[in-house]
């Protein structure tokens, strides 16, 4: 009997290496896998007025059924339906040799799919906000500037500015800044849809309580910007001072500009009561 349990052990524990070699096999495998290649091409959209997008299906005889799309290139005044833009390329197991691979098409090709002769377009928008509107002399103020591309193309070259103005002293920024006085920054391109968000810390000078201290932010880009009025945006803040506001206090402030209800008047209440 006891035999026979060591024969069943050892079956299952080789079955148990057996299946776990097999799962590690299978994982390698996986790990392995090369991701499958793709290509960039132009995809019609039926539209006169955009027609092509950009799409970059897997590489494949069919190029992920993109092959089935027929048609001419698409030009002004065309009645009927138009086909992709597909250049040649090669695929495990084969070459496809292109569709409306000729000049029209090309023309379309190397203009990231857009009619040809026709400049990109953009339409940034930066906005300004601060976490802090009322602060008093030494508070830290932290700004916080979003840049968004609403397309319909990328921006690229896209250069944020923002000056420190006089009353408030730069502290930090996130992501670091590529210069000062002004502050910049730059980011190679911005996705249609897409956006970018900096965090700009300043503390408050002395000095400057009552101050109403104003701060822009301002957005550029090499494309042609449809709309240029909301490149850019102004935060402003004002410096306050807390205390007592009532000139009938006894504990009256005439610096506060803001009460902050330590007002006292019961004279006793400011008398310390000796034991």
């Amino acid at each position: 009997m006891r035999t026979k349990v060591l024969e069943n052990k050892s079956m299952f524990i080789v079955a148990a290496v057996v299946l776990g070699l097999s799962v590690i096999y299978m994982g390698v495998i996986g790990v392995f896998a090369a991701k499958p290649e793709t290509v960039t091409i132009c995809h019609s959209t039926g539209s006169n007025g955009n027609p092509y997008v950009v799409h970059t299906p897997s590489k494949s005889a069919d190029v992920g059924g993109h092959d089935g799309h027929s048609g001419p290139v698409w030009f002004d005044e065309i009645t009927g339906g138009w086909g992709d833009i597909i250049p040649p390329f090669d695929y495990s197991g084969g070459s496809y040799p292109g569709k409306n691979w000729d000049a029209d098409g090309q023309a379309f090709y190397n203009n990231a799919c857009k009619i040809p002769g026709t400049a990109p377009a953009i339409d940034l928008a930066v906005t300004k906000t601060a976490d802090n509107d009322t602060p008093q002399e030494g508070n830290t103020v932290t700004y916080t500037i979003t840049v968004t591309n609403n397309g319909p193309d990328t921006a690229t070259n896209v250069v944020v500015t923002d000056t420190v103005p006089a009353g408030t002293t730069f502290v930090s920024a996130n992501p670091s800044e590529d210069s000062q006085n002004p502050l910049t920054w730059t980011f190679s391109s911005i996705l249609s849809g897409d956006n970018e968000v900096i965090l700009v810390q300043t503390t408050v000078d002395a000095n400057t309580t009552g101050d109403v201290i104003t701060n822009t932010a301002s957005v550029d880009a090499d494309e042609t910007d449809t709309d240029s009025s909301n490149n850019s945006a102004d935060e402003s803040i004002t410096v306050i001072k807390l205390g007592c506001t009532n000139p009938n206090a006894y504990n009256y402030d005439d610096a506060a500009t803001q009460d902050d209800g330590s007002c006292t008047y019961d004279l006793c209440s400011n008398v310390e009561v000796l034991q």
